[in-house]
């Protein structure tokens, strides 16, 4: 399988486990999916993407590169609304960090969803 070839790591020892002789590439697809699909939300990355930073000599060319490729992936199938509600929803997570549950584990995708979350959250942080 010139796959086999193709993989490394944990990617090529996973291939090794589910390949038989024979198998479909829509099989192999649908597996591979279900093993490698990021789940992400729209939030979560680009909370993600603010709060990162070029890696150990990584030049500003190609980290903004990777940073536009990153969102453009991401975002080339939702509406506006969406974008600018997982934007606003990573910026309130920045400002309050108890929203970061939301970031990482619901799809808000629409302001009537976003103002629902927010609803069981005070906008006056806590001080210590």
């Amino acid at each position: 399988m010139a796959l086999s070839e193709a993989m490394v790591g944990s990617a090529s020892q996973w291939l090794t486990q589910i390949a038989y002789p024979g198998i479909k590439w829509i099989e192999f697809k649908e597996l591979f999916l279900r093993r490698y699909e990021n789940s992400e939300t729209s939030s979560a990355m680009f909370l993600n993407l603010l709060n990162s930073r070029p890696t150990n000599g990584e030049c500003l060319a190609v980290y903004a590169s990777r940073l536009v490729t990153t969102l453009t992936s991401n975002w080339k199938n939702k509406n506006i609304e969406e974008i600018a509600v997982s934007i606003v929803l990573a910026h309130l997570a920045n400002v309050d960090n108890r929203l970061e549950r939301i970031v990482f584990t619901s799809k808000v995708q629409t302001r009537s969803d976003l103002q629902s979350e927010l609803g069981a959250f005070s906008f006056k942080k806590k001080t210590s």
